[in-house]
This record gives structure tokens, sequence and C-alpha cells, in this order.
């Protein structure tokens, strides 16, 4: 026996699910808000996702592939410091772009269910890791050019940027302002380098 085909959009109803997932956090949302941001009934939430619980998983998922995207050009071979600051601006310009701001949607589940939630805390490890490892490809790049003296190793200053993204996420969510935002990320730049 073949199942119905899917009557939804799959890419849409995720994407609802992301916006209310990212407003309410996993504990407060409920079934029924769901249903009305996703516009599809419960029994295709249970069947195409499996629960509550797996929507979540995917739309976070979902989430953070849409967040790597941003941190693509850092990750390419041939990035250097350029690319750092371009994704500290582009980061500070998305985090700030809407009112209230809603921070980061994994960072917002990791403080939220990282304790709880095996699943959350490897997908946040996950993004970390690929975050630390595109920083550490562009610093590497950095230090060769001649743009940075670094006062540590590449890996320990990756790790610097990525609490720092993290740091911004949070920030953002409670209200502090671009412009200190953007000194943050010159702060944590000038940190870099004892030129």
């Amino acid at each position: 026996m073949v199942g119905r085909p899917r009557e939804f959009d799959t890419e849409s109803a995720l994407e609802a699910a992301i916006d209310v997932f990212w407003e309410c956090g996993y504990e407060a949302t409920s079934l029924t808000e769901l249903v009305a941001a996703m516009r599809i009934g419960r029994q295709s939430i249970y069947t195409a996702f499996g629960s509550k619980y797996g929507l979540f998983l995917t739309a976070l998922e979902h989430y953070t592939d849409c967040e790597l995207e941003l941190l693509r050009p850092v990750g390419r071979r041939d990035a250097g410091l350029q690319e750092i600051i371009d994704y500290f601006h582009d980061r500070v310009q998305s985090l700030t772009a809407d009112d209230p701001r809603p921070g980061c949607m994994l960072i917002n589940s990791i403080t939220e269910l990282a304790a709880l939630d095996e699943e959350v805390t490897e997908q946040g490890n996950r993004y970390l890791r690929r975050m630390t490892r595109a920083f550490s490809g562009a610093l590497r790049n950095a230090i060769a050019a001649g743009d940075i003296e670094p006062t540590c190793t590449p890996r320990e200053m990756a790790h610097h940027l990525a609490n720092t993204a993290v740091g911004l996420a949070v920030q953002a969510k409670g209200g502090v302002s671009r412009k200190n935002l953007r000194g943050a990320v010159r702060a944590a730049l000038a940190a870099l380098s004892s030129a």
C-alpha cells in the first residue's frame, strides 16, 4: 500500500515552523501554534516528521544549514581576514534586522535544551566545529599573508571568534545596540594581532 503524497510544500512548512520555534522555543511551542503557522493538519506533521520533536529537529537542522551559508565565504580555501570581517559585519546586520530581535534559533535552542537533549547539543557542537574550522583556515591564510601577527595559535583564535559569534547572538537578543555589537567585533578582531 502506497501512502498519500504530501499535499504541502515542505520548505514553506519548515520555514513557518522555524519562525514559531525561534520565537517561542521548543517547550513553549504548541502543536496548535505549529498547525496554524504551517497551514497543515496535525496528522500531516506526524506523517512527515513523526512528532513535534521530530519537526523541531528537522527545523533546527534546516536553520543551521542556512546559518552555515553565511559562513561559506570564510570556509573557502582562499579566505582570509577580509572574509572574517565581512562575516561579522553580515552577522551583526542579520542579528539586528528584526524587532523584536529573536537572536539565533540554534543558540536559543542550546541554551533552552542542551542540558536535557543530546541531539540538540550535538547539532550545536557540529555547527561550532564547522565554524571553528572555517575560521582556522581563514586565519592561517591571514597569517601567511601578513594581515595579522598572531598572539596564539590559529585554532585558539578560531575558538575566540566562534565565542564572539555566539556572544553576539545572545547580546543581540538582549537588545544590545548594533553600534555596541560592532564595537565588540572590532575588539575581538583587534585581539587577534599584536601588531
